[in-house]
């Protein structure tokens, strides 16, 4: 799953098929541009005075703590559809998907009924729902991982759904148990909400680069071990010439 080639992003042509290496002509400005309509106002932080800049400015100096905290967090939720998900091949039923608002799980078996999970990074909440119309959310705020986890696995058995994860972080160096981690903390709304719009535009630009694509391809989603977004396009030939774009 994660062998390949980062794929060449230069250009995307609908019509050149499988053919070669695919390009992506001006896909960055098709996929950029929604605005809000006149006189509509943005809900949650000021930072979403900044949502008509499709590619939003993201120091990772500034963020860095926010985004190593939000790893973990969504490793956590992560780890929730990892555990409840029947398996896909090429690990296909672990990442989440961009969603209107954020991060989302999409539908999980939990007993006879479904449940499905959100990272809202408009509102700021994590939001569980199920199909018998149970619906719980808690406020996403700097706060310990370890609280965090906790308070994700309380909501889960307010829904009806109880669970235990395996709490150890994947992909990251010195990895602390979730339960335990009292070190990472940081949640930094305006760069959580400016990543999560960047990440759109992305996810615009690799559903139109996988389109021309006539063999097998992953949807576009996203790997909470690494932190990325990411598609596979499978060529049929050996794993060394399979192609995976991403980015970080």
């Amino acid at each position: 799953m994660r062998h390949g080639q980062v794929a060449d992003m230069g250009g995307y042509d609908p019509d050149a098929g499988c053919s070669g290496r695919s390009k992506i002509v001006g896909t960055a400005h098709r996929a950029a541009t929604w605005r809000r309509a006149p006189g509509e106002t943005s809900r949650g932080s000021a930072i979403l005075d900044n949502a008509d800049t499709p590619w939003p400015e993201l120091s990772y100096a500034q963020w860095r703590e926010t985004a190593a905290t939000l790893q973990l967090g969504t490793q956590i939720v992560g780890k929730v559809r990892l555990t409840l998900t029947p398996w896909l091949n090429h690990g296909w039923q672990v990442p989440p998907y961009i969603t209107a608002r954020g991060l989302g799980t999409s539908p999980m078996p939990a007993g006879s009924e479904i449940l499905e999970i959100e990272l809202d990074f408009i509102d700021h909440r994590l939001v569980a729902w199920t199909s018998r119309g149970d619906k719980q959310s808690l406020v996403l705020e700097p706060q310990t991982v370890a609280d965090f986890h906790r308070r994700v696995i309380h909501l889960l058995d307010g829904v009806g759904v109880a669970l235990v994860i395996n709490d150890m972080p994947n992909e990251v160096a010195n990895p602390i148990r979730f339960s335990q981690d009292r070190i990472h903390t940081a949640y930094d709304r305006a760069a959580a909400y400016s990543f999560w719009r960047a990440l759109i535009q992305v996810d615009l630009i690799f559903k139109l680069f996988r389109t021309g694509f006539l063999g097998k391809a992953s949807p576009v989603h996203f790997f909470w071990g690494s932190f990325d977004l990411a598609v596979t396009r499978f060529s049929g030939r050996p794993r060394s010439s399979r192609r995976r774009t991403r980015v970080a």
